[in-house]
């Protein structure tokens, strides 16, 4: 190993990002400290992926991943995922740390306030109750739209995608702020932080995130020599490498690279490779990432790098430390810093540790102190460094769980006499600014020339370069005020025209950046293109003709943003054309109200020398295989099967025998709807009694549906085997899922998975739903015991239904025994007694698993028909919750088996009220199994299937004919897909959206025209 010697002098002057606005006051003693009167504060997170660093933030102080769900996906939020989509992280946990003097009967005490501090997790920052509390998204880029479907457009914006949180330290309510393990109780600042996060999409400009940090004094009490930290343990690597990837981080400080100085530090991988493999270059995280203040005239501060390992041997618990270090000793056997004296002792001690590869190298660190002219004194200081004995030294070097902490101070008015110590003052009401970026950079390991092994680390094999390029990156978007920013992608490129003579190019005007360009590429194959756009010059217009073109060629091309010539947005998706060549089709529908039918139709081709239009449909490997030919822009396919999803496109075909492109896809899935009813009885193998063959239940559900004249058809489904298939379901108009499963285990995902997209799609498709009995939805349809569930769970959307409190989770213990009566909200629903002679039935065959009776709070438009009652109103906390809930004639949800109820007549009585209230048409929506009628409004309607993969179908209602607009956009609300843009006679159409070349993720699609406008999510699942 080879410690490599910086500069001789290191300069502490930095002029740092931070500005503050502060007037002059004395310094006031602390009260009693402001206390947030939060009984619950709204935590949340949001992750940006408008560019190639996916950072997760959240609303109190804390940016990266323990474990939290990202409410876009459902799915585990990435820590700092980069690039994205590698799941690659390079931050477990980021923190911001808040530390001043406040004065308490004469003396002097250090009080830091942290959104975790790293190894007792202590979180001392929360944000207020409620959603208002909640993450903020704006993007600068015109009717750009959030994953809800809401605008997010702010002409305040500067980025693509922006995320504003803000927290205080004011809470102290110990359930959220436990007691530190030395100073005992939290003791507030009385600071409120907005949080601001920024990232852009494009090129050079896409590896990092800018965050603004604006901290207000909101207490009475004057904070005294404040400091701000970034705390960052970011534990480096592969997903796929738990648990072991966190053990060979490398962290240093990067004072001079390239002739220029940059005060940077970073953590790295040690070698690239994978924990357990000590050689060679597959590399699995060969890049770094680093924190960094962007620099701006005036403000000089302290600026203060350390670095510890954190470990309950004391032995083992090290960070390097000054030998006069003014300490008290505690750094002579620790490095973690445990309570707010030594937190606030690291935020300020002019430290800048030597890198983690030189820990073993005793001469290195004994020859090299630190050194430092002092920006304020002038004086010239000189600190040597205690020499480690820590035992595993070189295990450390060569790579360990390391963290840093990087701060900066002291902030606020400086008071002190010009030559002298600073002593500064964040008076009440005041704020102070701090600018900092979290950084990416790729080869950071060189893949032709790695480290020879994993046991001894060489730091001049590490490579820097585009770590510092990115840091620039951000650093001129800074010095430029964020006026200066990089074109987004060229939205909505297209063919709009092809003569024989040139193939027309066209794509939408920039409007929210004026002067902003565009160059266009092409190319003979796919992905494949040259640096040279074919435009002589930018284009300044939004159109371009290609008439360089040989007729039955097919050309590819891209298009890309370009601004004061060396800022350039992503390239386009790449689209393709054979020259000579019919337009595209577009506007393919695909629509089944018939049954066994689909019927097809598209916009008819203009070209004069058009010969017919081929009809393809997809086969079972997603292949698309002729099915037929027609001169009508209008196809019949009758070889269908009802409950079976179907795929198509067209293209046309002109006199030369030349065809066009596929157009976009359309999708349909037939139905019959011809049946009334069908009752699927679900029940457990484990649970003997109520299994059919000994029939108590079959026999009770068969007469309860006879007495009320029903005759369904009845599916006994068993156990986790598969769910009936949206195929079985297809003939019925009504489904009654009756589940009175008395075991206590639950469905497992792939069962779960399979019915929440069998039944989702059967409703989309026009279906009614019944839901009765054991109903525990926690692990079903998302999160329970008080969690918001997710917006595209089946539980969320179709039965309105806000949050389940399921009875057998800790913390809810009542079980069945709680429960006494389901009482009725709506006249025509009588209210039901439980049944106490089939309860001790119960009590006695399932002591343990007894059944379940769950509490639910529906959304605003579900309809609550049954509250919960029960034998402890004053202490149940499901007393007075709905266990039953309806929707728009179209859902109905009972969390009580209709077999343990009584008296009987009532449960007949609800029953067909149930079955009365879903056979009727749904408000502002045509009754589905009649014959097609003008509806009533315009409506979008949920795509089915979804989540999807690929292709969905959208349904949507025109009352009067009209010109309908249908647009897809992504998270950051740039258009992906134009599905409708013309006229609409009245009735109910359907058009395709086809995501075949798009990533994972969610999407809206927008419904608009001059008298109203819609929009839904849909999810991508690859």
């Amino acid at each position: 190993m080879r410690c490599i010697k910086s500069s001789g002098l290191l300069f502490l002057l930095f002029a740092f990002g931070i500005s503050s606005f502060v007037e002059g006051r004395t310094f006031n003693k602390a009260r009693n400290p402001n206390q947030l009167d939060t009984a619950n504060p709204y935590i949340t997170n949001r992750t940006h992926r408008a560019g190639n660093e996916w950072l997760t933030v959240h609303n109190f102080g804390y940016i990266g991943n323990d474990g939290a769900i990202d409410p876009e996906t459902g799915t585990w939020a990435p820590q700092c995922e980069f690039p994205g989509g590698s799941d690659v992280q390079y931050l477990f946990s980021g923190s911001l740390w808040i530390g001043a003097l406040m004065e308490e009967e004469g003396y002097e005490f250090p009080r830091v306030s942290t959104g975790n501090e790293g190894w007792f997790n202590q979180n001392e920052l929360f944000p207020g109750e409620g959603e208002e509390n909640g993450i903020i998204e704006r993007s600068c880029i015109p009717g750009a739209v959030n994953y809800l479907g809401q605008p997010i457009y702010s002409p305040d914006a500067v980025a693509a995608q922006e995320f504003i949180a803000v927290y205080t330290d004011t809470l102290t309510d110990p359930v959220w702020v436990g007691n530190d393990p030395i100073d005992g109780p939290h003791r507030p600042l009385d600071v409120k932080v907005t949080q601001k996060s920024m990232v852009w999409d494009a090129f050079g400009f896409d590896d990092f995130t800018i965050f603004e940090y604006n901290v207000e004094n909101i207490g009475t009490d004057t904070l005294k020599n404040l400091y701000l930290g970034l705390y960052v343990d970011a534990d480096v690597g592969w997903i796929g490498e738990q648990p072991n990837w966190h053990q060979d981080d490398i962290t240093g400080f990067l004072t001079e690279y390239g002739g220029e100085t940059w005060n940077l530090p970073y953590t790295a991988d040690n070698d690239g490779r994978p924990y357990s493999v000590s050689s060679g270059s597959d590399f699995y995280s060969p890049g770094v990432a680093g924190s960094y203040v962007l620099l701006s005239p005036g403000n000089i501060v302290y600026q203060s790098h350390n670095w510890w390992i954190s470990n309950w041997n004391p032995d083992l618990d090290f960070g390097p430390s000054w030998i006069d270090d003014g300490s008290g000793g505690w750094t002579i056997t620790y490095g973690t810093p445990v309570g707010d004296e030594r937190k606030y002792f690291l935020l300020g001690n002019n430290e800048l540790d030597y890198d983690q590869v030189c820990i073993a190298d005793s001469t290195y660190i004994q020859n090299n102190p630190q050194q430092f002219t002092d920006p304020f004194t002038g004086a010239i200081e000189t600190h040597y460094w205690k020499i480690p004995d820590a035992p595993n030294a070189q295990d450390i070097a060569n790579g360990y769980d390391t963290r840093y902490l990087i701060a900066w101070g002291p902030l606020g008015e400086n008071v002190a006499p010009p030559g002298q110590i600073p002593e500064t003052y964040l008076y009440p009401g005041d704020s102070l600014k701090l600018t900092l970026s979290y950084v990416c950079g790729d080869s950071f390991h060189d893949v032709n020339n790695p480290q020879p092994t994993n046991t001894t680390i060489d730091p001049s094999l590490f490579v820097y370069d585009d770590l510092v390029y990115n840091v620039g990156k951000a650093q001129f978007l800074y010095d430029n005020n964020f006026e200066i920013l990089p074109p987004y992608t060229p939205q909505n490129f297209k063919v709009t025209s092809a003569p024989d003579s040139a193939i027309w190019l066209e794509w939408d005007e920039y409007t929210y950046m004026p002067g902003t360009m565009a160059d266009i590429y092409r190319s003979l194959e796919s992905g494949q293109y040259g640096e040279t756009p074919i435009n002589p010059a930018p284009i300044t217009g939004t159109a371009y003709a290609d008439t360089d073109i040989i007729l039955g060629t097919c050309y590819y091309y891209q298009a890309q943003g370009i601004k004061y010539d060396s800022l350039k947005s992503y390239f386009c998706e790449e689209i393709s054309f054979l020259a000579g060549a019919p337009l595209t089709p577009t506007g393919l529908e695909a629509i089944s109200s018939l049954n066994e039918v689909v019927e097809l139709s598209w916009e008819a081709n203009t070209e004069p020398d058009l010969n017919h239009y081929i009809v393809y449909r997809q086969d079972s490997a997603g292949v698309f295989q002729p099915l037929g030919t027609t001169i009508e822009n209008s196809f019949s396919d009758v070889t269908v099967t009802n409950g079976v999803e179907y795929i198509y496109a067209v293209s046309a075909v002109d006199d030369d025998g030349f065809e066009s492109n596929l157009s976009d896809t359309a999708g349909a899935i037939p139905m019959g709807f011809y049946q009334e009813l069908l009752v699927v009885l679900k029940h457990h193998l484990n649970s003997p009694f109520i299994e059919w063959e000994n029939d108590s239940l079959d026999a009770y559900y068969q007469a309860l549906f006879a007495d009320i004249g029903e005759i369904p058809d009845f599916i006994f489904h068993q156990g986790f085997s598969d769910f009936p298939s949206l195929e079985e379901l297809s003939p019925y108009k009504v489904i009654w899922i009756i589940d009175d499963n008395h075991n206590s285990q639950a469905a497992g995902p792939t069962y779960r998975d399979q019915r929440d997209q069998v039944l989702t799609t059967y409703l989309s498709l026009g279906g009614n739903l019944v839901y009765s009995g054991r109903c525990v939805f926690f692990g079903s349809f998302g999160q329970s015991q008080g969690l918001h569930y997710n917006y595209d769970s089946l539980l969320r959307d179709y039965f309105q239904t806000d949050e389940v409190f399921a009875t057998r989770w800790p913390s809810m213990i009542p079980q069945i025994g709680d429960f006494i009566r389901a009482e009725s909200v709506i006249p025509e629903y009588p209210s039901l007694d439980l049944d106490s002679a089939k309860f001790e039935m119960l009590s006695f065959l399932f002591a343990d698993t007894l059944l379940e009776i769950d509490g639910m709070i529906p959304t605003e438009v579900g309809e609550t028909i049954y509250t919960y009652q029960s034998t402890l109103p004053d202490s149940s906390p499901l007393q007075g919750m709905a266990t039953g809930v309806r929707y728009n004639n179209w859902t109905v949800m009972l969390t009580f088996p209709l077999y343990v109820m009584e008296p009987y007549d009532s449960v007949l009585t609800l029953a067909e009220s149930v079955l009365e209230y879903v056979r009727l048409p749904q408000a502002g929506v045509e009754d589905r199994f009649a014959d097609r009628i003008i509806p009533d409004a315009f409506s979008l309607r949920q795509n089915y299937p979804n989540p999807f993969n690929a292709r969905t179908t959208i349904e949507f209602e025109v009352p009067h004919r009209s010109i309908i607009s249908i647009r897809v956009y992504n998270v950051l609300g740039r258009q992906v897909a134009e599905l409708a843009d013309e006229t609409f006679d009245p009735g109910v159409h359907r058009v395709s959206f086809d995501g075949a070349e798009l990533s994972s993720g969610i999407y809206f699609v927008n419904m608009t025209n001059e008298y109203f406008k819609a929009t839904i999510k849909v999810l991508l699942i690859k």
